[in-house]
């Protein structure tokens, strides 16, 4: 069987996230209680299965797992700090997100909210890189406001970021209420 390769690397990005999360999630649902500590362990076997399948380079694949990380990060320390649903993350009508998309998410994130502590113990991401998001990277479903003018862009699914239509700076952080 031949493997559909994406029309463009920006597209390759997008594909590769969703493909990736979606593993993730697939290995969180068999591991139940002990889900916070091998997150982790599974980003890092999706990761590696997307660059032996020639899905992604280990370049795109290490970009994605930086997403990955810092998009569940955000959703988990929502969950833990807000206690608020996810509906409330994501910032807007969730009648717009892709409802897959937001289910992944939600188990993923739910799972690991019982033991924030530790996953933010184990991200290995420095500050800055978990509080900015830049245009031309990829994130998840939610609202990014932008640091020089605030406009808010709303993503209702997996996508690049593009430059802030307003100002065209390329700095954000994630908008959760």
């Amino acid at each position: 069987m031949e493997k559909e390769t994406p029309p463009n690397p920006k597209e390759r990005l997008i594909r590769g996230y969703e493909t990736m999360l979606r593993r993730v999630k697939e290995a969180m649902d068999q591991l139940q209680d002990k889900a916070s500590p091998a997150v982790h362990e599974h980003i890092s076997k999706a990761k590696q299965k997307a660059v032996e399948l020639e899905e992604l380079t280990e370049e795109e694949a290490q970009k994605i797992v930086v997403y990955l990380q810092r998009d569940l990060h955000d959703v988990g320390v929502f969950l833990q700090d807000a206690k608020k649903v996810i509906g409330d993350w994501v910032y807007f009508d969730v009648q717009v997100v892709e409802d897959k998309l937001l289910r992944m998410f939600a188990q993923v994130a739910d799972k690991t909210s019982l033991e924030i502590f530790e996953f933010k113990q184990q991200l290995k991401m420095d500050q800055e890189t978990r509080e900015n998001y830049r245009a031309g990277e990829v994130t998840g479903i939610g609202t990014l406001q932008c640091k020089h003018c605030g406009h808010l862009q709303h993503f209702d699914k997996v996508s690049h970021i593009p430059p802030c239509p307003k100002c065209q700076e390329g700095l954000f952080k994630r908008e959760s209420a």
